[in-house]
């Protein structure tokens, strides 16, 4: 794969499987596991990054077809995206090089510390203003995000907010259906935009503003819209039913304002025409809340006192075998990530087991066995 250079400066960090120390695994899905990792050589050492891992023998696409969106992907350049800092072939797999976002995912603070969501406006409307800000980015290049939600919104500690899980996962799956797989489509299915389950006409970047209201929706209570109903019951609620508002809450909506709901009720348009752009949802008076990223700070990092949200992910609490395996492993010197970077939306919350290395870690990964959803269409 060609090396090129990017504004980020992407190529200061090593092409190779052996210049990183896989430490902890952060989430799976269907097609790709994520790790935190230790870079050991080159300009970058001793920093830590994410890294995607894909399975290449699980897709049918064609080489030039992944050479293409990896070298876009490194091109990316917005503070509200995360970027591919590099990207490069290790026998089958795929890996991409990209930033650990240390106070880890919106969708793991709250299973944490927020069970019933953010609820304070303010937070809420500076959060959806920067993924609305990542996805103008995004759309007016002309691309999709395709899986907008609380997993996939990261924050750092010092507030700041990108949109994660875009780029050749997605893309690759729209370019090659998965080996063995029939006609498919492809996301989380409480997010997912009506006219993308139907696949009739096919969908655009509106799809990305209905995940977005959903999402705005989720900040907010904690979880999204139908969140208790089996995959096959969402896509029935969110075909036959009216858009979900702030009511399917009960008690809790009485808590949210007028402009809240009216932004909700802008996104959650089932006629696509209707749907405003992130360019005008940008001009809602609900985003008159928004503040700066010192109220990110201020509100969810503090206090960083829990020393699970640095070592073992916001929503996790280490077993007790766990924790005398952490208590006499060998304390390598390493600043404190997040596990939680992202959210593939599975049901695995174990507590992820550090490595010695890259041979180890490659022999101690699992497959993952959920991830993005995939429904059968018959012809």
């Amino acid at each position: 794969m060609e090396k090129k250079r990017d504004p980020q400066g992407a190529n200061d960090y090593p092409e190779s499987a052996s210049a990183y120390e896989l430490t902890n695994k952060i989430g799976s899905g269907a097609f790709a596991t994520v790790y935190a990792a230790k870079v050991l050589e080159g300009s970058q050492k001793g920093s830590f990054v994410a890294i995607k891992i894909l399975d290449l023998d699980e897709l049918e696409t064609s080489w030039d077809v992944i050479e293409k969106e990896t070298n876009l992907m490194r091109l990316l350049d917005h503070p509200n995206v995360i970027q591919s800092y590099c990207s490069f072939i290790d026998e089958v797999e795929l890996w991409l090089v990209m930033p650990l976002m240390n106070g880890g995912s919106c969708a793991a603070i709250m299973r944490s510390r927020f069970k019933e969501g953010f609820g304070d406006e303010a937070l809420i409307a500076t959060i959806l203003r920067e993924i609305l800000q990542g996805l103008q980015y995004l759309h007016d290049d002309n691309r999709i995000h395709r899986d907008v939600k609380a997993g996939n919104v990261l924050l750092s500690r010092d507030g700041e907010v990108r949109l994660a899980d875009y780029g050749v996962a997605g893309c690759l799956m729209d370019a090659g259906q998965k080996k063995g797989a029939t006609r498919t489509f492809t996301g989380t299915p409480a997010w997912m935009a009506p006219e993308v389950m139907e696949q009739t006409a096919g969908h655009d970047y509106k799809a990305d503003i209905w995940s977005l209201g959903i999402t705005s929706l989720e900040l907010c209570y904690g979880r999204p819209p139908y969140a208790n109903h089996a995959p096959m019951k969402i896509l029935m609620l969110t075909l036959q039913s009216e858009p979900p508002s702030t009511d399917i809450y009960g008690d809790q909506a009485v808590k949210t304002s007028k402009v809240f709901k009216g932004f909700v009720s802008s996104c959650l348009k089932k006629d696509v025409s209707k749907r405003p752009s992130a360019k005008e949802l940008l001009k809602h008076k609900f985003l008159k809340k928004a503040r700066g990223a010192e109220y990110i700070r201020s509100v969810l990092f503090a206090s960083d006192k829990d020393s699970r949200i640095s070592k073992f992910g916001p929503e996790s609490t280490p077993d007790k075998k766990s924790a005398q395996q952490a208590s006499s492993a060998p304390k390598p010197s390493r600043q404190p990530i997040s596990v939680e970077a992202f959210d593939f939306g599975d049901d695995d919350n174990s507590v992820p087991e550090p490595t010695n290395g890259v041979a180890s870690s490659r022999g101690s990964r699992e497959s993952g066995k959920h991830g993005r959803f995939t429904v059968e269409i018959e012809e």
